[in-house]
């Protein structure tokens, strides 16, 4: 039975920014997260070194509002700078957005309501639309093949009642997600030397490995606008860079012996493949070098890679990979490619 009134548990929201203010997110999104209709509830802006003023910005316009705290994190690494919003924490759930989105205000009761009356669930998320066209999907969930290619759930996807009950997904998307802080203590916080990207398959991994669900929920509804810093080249490289390794890096820590043995090859087959395609045949260099830097960090960083498949495999894992295969897409190996030719 869910708790009422002011029984109701804290929550605490991890809001993470990046020069918000400059491609004008931080406001809006701010002020949608303090209009939340919930009684119970802090905020925590981890700023991941903005060179905008966006702390400024926000103690001049939000500073007086008791819910939030603003955390200046010296390093623009961005699950470091979660793992330090974490720590700040004192809610019974913590809420993950970044700084691209706006909340609808009933977000957190119908959250709170599922996973109140399910203790099974450690991590969820709700219904991502499209801020520029509400009509569409962002995202309902987040999966991926067996070889780590990513799939948004219902992208792109008219929002015409396909995507209305509660059901499980393999992982929830990082611009918008809640999960219990007794699981996050079990399973640890998002690695930190991922940077960003893939951070929120990992952790979603660990959790469902420790035996917990990850589930959507269709009531809870945030509005998505995929950021402007994409379109900046010199970040989308260094993005593709930390994509490339911690893709690899997720299914060395995460899969068992069998499955690695499966995946993994033809994993770094694709990479050296793709690495060829795009320095010989497109005969762009800034983005065939990413393919290789991953495979060399992995390389570079194998002692703390296999350290943390151990601590998965040892000390987390509960249950077997077929919790997590039943809900991976199927899709064909030539699609595979195809795709991650194309990302």
């Amino acid at each position: 039975m869910m708790r009422t009134g002011s029984k109701l548990p804290l929550v605490s929201i991890v809001v993470s920014n990046y020069n918000g203010r400059k491609f004008h997110l931080l406001e809006p999104c701010l002020r949608s997260v303090l209009r939340i209709n919930y009684p119970n509830f802090e905020i925590i802006l981890v700023d991941n070194a903005s060179n905008d003023g966006s702390v400024e910005f926000s103690r001049r316009l939000f500073g007086q509002d008791p819910h939030l705290k603003i955390l200046a994190n010296s390093e623009n690494v961005y699950s470091q700078g979660l793992n330090k919003g974490i720590a700040k924490c004192k809610g019974e759930y913590v809420v993950f957005f970044n700084n691209d989105i706006k909340v609808d205000p009933e977000y957190l009761r119908e959250l709170i309501k599922i996973l109140e009356a399910d203790k099974s669930i450690g991590l969820a998320q709700g219904k991502l639309l499209l801020e520029s066209n509400p009509e569409k999907i962002d995202c309902v969930g987040e999966t991926m093949d067996i070889y780590g290619n990513p799939v948004a759930l219902g992208r792109g996807e008219r929002d015409r009642g396909g995507y209305d009950r509660i059901d499980e997904i393999l992982s929830a998307s990082g611009s918008a997600s809640i999960a219990r802080r007794s699981v996050l203590d079990e399973v640890g916080g998002f690695d930190p030397k991922f940077f960003i990207g893939y951070e929120d398959m990992d952790l979603s991994l660990r959790i469902r490995l420790r035996g917990y669900k990850v589930v959507y929920i269709p009531k809870a509804i945030v509005y998505h606008k995929r950021t402007a810093t994409d379109s900046v080249s010199e970040i989308r490289a260094n993005v593709k860079y930390h994509f490339n390794k911690n893709r690899i890096a997720t299914l060395i820590k995460n899969y068992s012996g069998r499955n690695l043995l499966i995946a993994l090859p033809i994993s770094l087959w694709l990479y050296f493949s793709a690495f060829t395609y795009e320095l010989i045949v497109r005969r762009d260099i800034k983005w065939a070098i990413p393919r290789l830097t991953a495979l060399l960090w992995n390389m570079k960083e194998i002692r703390y890679v296999l350290s943390q498949r151990r601590a998965v495999q040892k000390d987390l894992r509960r249950v077997s990979d077929s919790e997590i295969l039943r809900l991976m897409s199927r899709r064909k190996l030539v699609k595979t490619i195809l795709d991650f030719v194309r990302k």
